[in-house]
This record gives C-alpha cells, sequence and structure tokens, in this order.
C-alpha cells in the first residue's frame, strides 16, 4: 500500500466539505452555533441542535475544555448560573449533569405550582366562608 496517497480522517471531511457544502452555508452554519442559545428550546432541543451545529465550527469545541464553555455559555440565565461554578472531567459529565439539574428544576416548578394552586384553592374557601359568615341575616 502506498503511503503517499492515503489521508487522515479530518483531511477526508474537510474535502468532502469544501466538495459538496458551498463556503457559503459553512459560514452561515458556523455563525449559528457561535450565537446558539437554548432560548425556549427544551434542553434536549438544544443539545441536539448543538451537536448538529458543532461540526461547523470546529475551532470552537476542538478541546473538551472549548466544548464545554460553548455549551454552557448557551444556556438559559437559570441553568447557566446552577452549571457554572462546577467542574466536570469531560464534556458528556456535563451533558448528564445539566439534564439531571434541568430534570430536577422541572419537578420543582411542578410542585412549586401545584403548592401555590392549592393554596390559592384553600385561601378562596377561606375567604367565601368569612364572607358568609360575616353577613347579616
Amino acid at each position: 500500500m502506498d503511503n503517499a496517497n492515503t489521508i487522515t480522517w479530518e483531511e477526508f471531511v474537510d474535502e468532502f466539505h469544501r466538495y459538496h457544502i458551498p463556503d457559503g452555508v459553512m459560514k452561515l452554519k458556523a455563525d449559528e452555533f457561535r450565537n446558539l442559545k437554548q432560548g425556549n428550546k427544551t434542553l434536549s432541543e438544544y443539545i441536539f441542535q448543538f451537536t448538529e451545529l458543532s461540526r461547523y465550527a470546529p475551532e470552537l469545541v476542538n478541546t473538551d475544555a472549548k466544548k464545554q464553555t460553548q455549551f454552557i455559555e448557551g444556556l438559559t440565565c437559570e441553568l447557566r448560573t446552577l452549571m457554572t461554578p462546577q467542574i466536570y472531567p469531560d464534556f458528556n459529565t456535563l451533558i448528564n449533569r445539566t439534564i439531571l439539574t434541568d430534570v430536577a428544576n422541572t419537578e420543582e416548578r411542578k410542585e412549586n405550582k401545584h403548592m401555590f394552586l392549592k393554596r390559592k384553592v384553600q385561601d378562596g374557601a377561606r375567604s367565601h366562608r368569612l364572607k358568609t359568615f360575616s353577613q347579616p341575616s
């Protein structure tokens, strides 16, 4: 086998992209990745989009640390605040902990909403009893 004609996987991918994907599209997708924010997307949607678009800006994710930073910066303010102070050994650990944190936050919000509505119903019933009791006959 002649090694002069062999190429690395990275070289193949670069050539493939150059041949099949116009430079303009590559630039648009790279910009889209640079500006990617979770916003109103679910965490699953954000993770999927992050993974898909990251291939267009490899210089932003060519180390695990860069990938983690880019991911955290795009999270909602609430999740970013919770995830930033921690140190994660790798990107997969960051993803797993972010998912667990998001699930716990969602459950907490549901519980808080349930308790709020329960108190509101109780307060309404108490208010109704007080009005009925205080009305002259």
